[in-house]
């Protein structure tokens, strides 16, 4: 049986290969912490789009969203997440 997270990522429609390279985790207490992000492509309190691999963005969609850390490969991002989005680029 796949875990939880292995169930996740493949609604994501992402192959074990590319998941490896980043991480994203819900918080209950309403954020979101990415790790291993290449950088931030949009901000804006309503819209964040990371890019986490050299093929795929990280669209995050909610309300009153602020970045509260960053650091080189991780990031938490505070606020009402509403949507969640693996995209190519």
């Amino acid at each position: 049986m796949d875990s939880f997270y292995d169930e996740m990522m493949s609604k994501l429609y992402l192959d074990k290969d590319i998941y490896l390279d980043f991480r994203v985790t819900i918080c209950a207490f309403k954020g979101l912490y990415v790790e291993g992000h290449k950088g931030i492509m949009l901000y804006n309190p309503n819209r964040i789009v990371i890019n986490v691999t050299h093929k795929k963005n990280l669209e995050i969609i909610g309300s009153n969203m602020v970045i509260n850390e960053i650091g080189s490969a991780e990031i938490f991002i505070k606020g009402n997440i509403k949507n969640v989005e693996v995209c190519l680029v």
